[in-house]
């Protein structure tokens, strides 16, 4: 297991990817996922990612997220070489689906990861 990317949520996107930018020296790669009504910045470092996201629609989780909690670190998201095999172990939040940067990911169950939300990537 590797720690893939930990991921914040933030109101103000062009703010957030301008401070980071200068905090780590460098510039994101901008995607934007229309299925989950996301803008997000990767941050690619030597060891991991940072990804900054907003929502592009008032109806994602990320919207109701920034109202309830403001600025704040949404989840952090591991490498696995085998995505069945932890799914034996923990329960799943969402159903496996196609992610941005792997093949397959699944957020675990909020109650068994004692309310840290976990992501879990497989490529």
């Amino acid at each position: 297991m590797l720690l893939d990317h930990v991921a914040i949520a933030v109101n103000d996107f062009d703010e957030s990817v301008e401070f980071f930018s200068r905090l780590f020296g460098t510039k994101p790669n901008i995607e934007i996922d229309y299925g989950r009504g996301l803008k997000i910045a990767v941050f690619h470092l030597k060891n991991t990612r940072i990804e900054i996201m907003t929502p592009i629609r008032e109806d994602t989780p990320i919207s109701k997220f920034l109202q309830k909690r403001g600025n704040a670190v949404h989840h952090l998201a591991f490498r696995v070489s085998n995505l069945d095999e932890y799914l034996k172990k923990f329960p799943a939040l969402t159903p496996v689906e196609k992610g941005i940067t792997a093949s397959r990911i699944v957020f675990l169950d909020l109650e068994a990861t004692h309310r840290i939300l976990i992501e879990l990537l497989e490529d």
